[in-house]
């Protein structure tokens, strides 16, 4: 999955601050999509969405 889907995802279904922190990073690599530190961070956040315990994900 690419940085941007997982983002988009996160910003979607994620806990408040977890949806605004993707919404950040989603501005921030379309300015600079060539920061591999962002799609580091992109993929550090998604894993901790996936990995919240408090958060009820919907399952369609």
């Amino acid at each position: 999955m690419d940085p941007m889907t997982a983002l988009r995802e996160v910003q979607l279904n994620g806990a408040v601050a977890q949806a605004k922190h993707a919404t950040e990073l989603l501005a921030r690599i379309e300015a600079n999509p060539d920061a591999l530190q962002l799609h580091e961070e992109a993929y550090s956040l998604y894993d901790a969405y996936l990995n919240d315990p408090y958060l009820t994900k919907i399952q369609e």
